[in-house]
């Protein structure tokens, strides 16, 4: 396939890990800024064949616009709202309360909240309500241009704030999980190759028992109520952390390159 790569996305380490993979593999590709008022890659390209993308939302739209194939793995089954059905009581925050951002309701206690759908338009968080209050009362104030992607009707999960001993990220392509890396010890960030055998298990159950699609990243934490979904990504823009990339590169080859 041919790998378009999105400039600065990843951690510096990571991104040159994958080129360097590119590279050893023989694979061609091209590295390139997006223009966000355009809408378009500088340099632009629009290769023949199969073609991959790795990098934000806005590149993965591309690959839709032109019809690259596999192009990106984004899809609506990445919503936590999709996922919860079929994960139920695995899922750590499955007595998430969905609604619009500006109709969170008042919270008792520190809580979580992130966006529902894999959008990216802000990260989860913990935090307490008055910090969310001023938060929330802020971004509706601005114009709507103002705003990018988050607003007053975007759909995000509320719950309880849940004890994490470990969060580790799995790739999984086709229902294997075909790499793993640790990304948090407790409160701290911790990139680690050396993944217990029975999360990578774990994981590779759930996919097996579901998969929102044919490739994305499933992240799962260690808590004192066992191992639990903590969400379902996009798998093209995901952070590489200390992921064995020349087995990711390897299986998206085998699978979607031929």
């Amino acid at each position: 396939m041919y790998w378009v790569l999105q400039e600065n996305l990843f951690n510096e380490v990571g991104f040159a890990r994958l080129v360097c993979t590119l590279e050893k593999f023989k694979l061609p590709y091209s590295v390139h800024k997006f223009l966000p008022f355009t809408h378009r890659l500088e340099p632009d390209i629009n290769p023949t064949g199969k073609v991959i993308v790795m990098g934000t939302y806005s590149l993965t739209q591309i690959a839709v616009e032109r019809g690259w194939q596999p192009g990106s793995f984004a899809s609506s089954q990445l919503d936590y709202l999709a996922q919860r059905p079929h994960w139920g009581k695995e899922m750590l925050n499955r007595d998430a309360l969905v609604c619009f951002f500006k109709n969170v309701p008042p919270q008792k206690n520190p809580f979580f909240l992130r966006p529902s759908a894999d959008s990216k338009d802000f990260s989860g968080f913990v935090t307490d309500w008055g910090e969310f209050s001023e938060w929330r009362d802020r971004v509706l104030s601005l114009p709507p241009e103002d705003t990018a992607q988050l607003h007053g009707k975007t759909l995000v999960m509320v719950c309880s704030k849940k004890e994490i001993w470990s969060e580790t990220r799995c790739w999984v392509v086709r229902g294997n999980v075909v790499t793993a890396s640790e990304y948090k010890r407790g409160t701290i960030v911790r990139y680690s190759s050396t993944v217990d055998e029975r999360i990578v298990n774990y994981a590779a159950a759930q996919a097996q028992h579901w998969s929102p699609c044919e490739a994305f990243v499933l992240d799962i934490a260690d808590t004192p109520a066992g191992l639990k979904i903590l969400e379902a990504g996009n798998l093209n823009s995901a952070g590489f952390y200390e992921a064995d990339l020349q087995k990711l590169v390897a299986a998206l080859e085998d699978c979607f390159g031929c």
